[in-house]
């Protein structure tokens, strides 16, 4: 991750004031429950894949970008987890906004409205 903190990491190439308002639909929306002023360099890996998914919310958000595009966003997380970022990504499509999600997780792959499977 990219930022000293937290809250650094999520408005990541914010220009100007950063929107408190939509900073925090974006923590909640990537289940990020923990403090803002955190350093980033202690997080384990499925904190920082929730800060990073956090910070395409952000930008999506702030940027009103129609599509979301994220590989793998559980990978890392534990099963209670990563339902409720599932929860969250399924909250961010029902505001009108395209989800889409490349990964192996039978709960992400559950939660589709579509799914596509690639072979090789």
């Amino acid at each position: 991750l990219i930022g000293e903190t937290v809250v650094d990491a999520i408005t990541l190439g914010s220009q100007g004031v950063v929107s408190a308002e939509v900073l925090a639909d974006a923590r909640q929306l990537a289940v990020i429950d923990f403090e803002d002023s955190r350093r980033c360099e202690g997080l384990s890996g499925g904190q920082a894949q929730r800060v990073s998914l956090a910070r395409a919310y952000y930008r999506a958000l702030t940027h009103n970008t129609p599509i979301l595009i994220a590989d793998e966003p559980t990978s890392a997380l534990d099963s209670d987890t990563e339902l409720r970022v599932i929860d969250g990504l399924r909250e961010f499509a029902g505001r009108g906004y395209t989800v889409v999600i490349a990964s192996h997780r039978p709960a992400v792959i559950a939660a589709a409205d579509h799914a596509i499977e690639v072979t090789a």
